[in-house]
């Protein structure tokens, strides 16, 4: 219960991840952006718990995954004890 209260008393939420990632991490020496992947910025601005995600070819959906763990870890301090 504390952890959840600590998640949910910060002033960023779940649904500022998307930003968080396009001005918090780079590809190419860049800002990264969702131009061309806007599905991507859709799955990153979902609140819901759980995330499924049905694909039929490489879309970064595994790349995306990391940006969204590295933003959730810093937009919601002592929620997560450990990154992995």
């Amino acid at each position: 219960m504390r952890c959840r209260r600590a998640a949910t008393t910060n002033k960023q939420s779940r649904r500022d991840l998307a930003k968080w990632i396009t001005t918090n991490t780079y590809l190419g020496g860049r800002n990264f952006s969702f131009k061309n992947h806007e599905f991507g910025e859709r799955i990153a601005s979902d609140e819901s718990q759980e995330i499924v995600i049905i694909k039929s070819a490489q879309l970064g959906v595994s790349e995306l995954s990391l940006r969204m763990a590295a933003g959730l870890v810093m937009l919601m301090p002592g929620a997560f004890s450990c990154g992995y």
